[in-house]
């Protein structure tokens, strides 16, 4: 394959597998999206659908100190300072949140869909800066904080997964960018 078309095959990919990921936190894991991420990723949990519905309400919903937002996990920064942040982010690509949007901005979903954004257009300096601003300075840490509290098999595999794929990101941006 020419080097050309593979690097728009492998960007397409990689803005694919942000959007998979983001839909882990974005809303109750329909049956379609559950056996597909068990077949891409060959995972072998056997957990009943119904308990992997109620993991993800258990997690994401009910549990506020496990919310995926970014201004609610990390303790590092204000937390109007971080939402600032990733609105200009967001704002500096050209988007705009719209209003009627029931999720802040920082929303861990959110922020995964604009990485696969930046991948799709070529946006490389942005992606890399939000990344290491916004996902590497809380997710992985967050990943094994949520892992100790699933209940199913799914999300301790899916959950182990993404934090290897934001690994393999973070060494692969290392390397290009030393």
């Amino acid at each position: 394959m020419h080097s050309a078309q593979y690097d728009i095959f492998e960007r397409y990919e990689r803005a694919e597998l942000y959007r998979l990921f983001s839909g882990l936190f974005l809303h109750e894991p329909s049956e379609e999206f559950i056996f597909h991420l068990k077949d891409l990723f060959f995972m072998t949990f056997e957990d009943p659908i119904d308990n992997i519905r109620r993991d993800f309400h258990g997690l994401f919903i009910l549990n506020r100190d496990l919310l995926p937002v970014e201004s609610l996990q990390r303790q590092d920064l204000p937390r109007d300072l971080i939402v600032r942040e990733v609105e200009g982010f967001y704002h500096s690509t050209g988007i705009m949140l719209d209003e009627e949007l029931s999720l802040p901005p920082d929303h861990l979903s959110l922020e995964l869909i604009f990485l696969s954004y930046t991948i799709e257009n070529g946006l490389y300096e942005t992606f890399v800066k939000f990344f290491d601003a916004h996902i590497m300075s809380w997710v992985p840490q967050y990943c094994d904080m949520v892992k100790e509290h699933s209940e199913t098999g799914f999300y301790r595999e899916a959950l182990s997964i993404f934090r290897e794929f934001l690994d393999s990101e973070y060494e692969e941006l290392e390397d290009h960018n030393p």
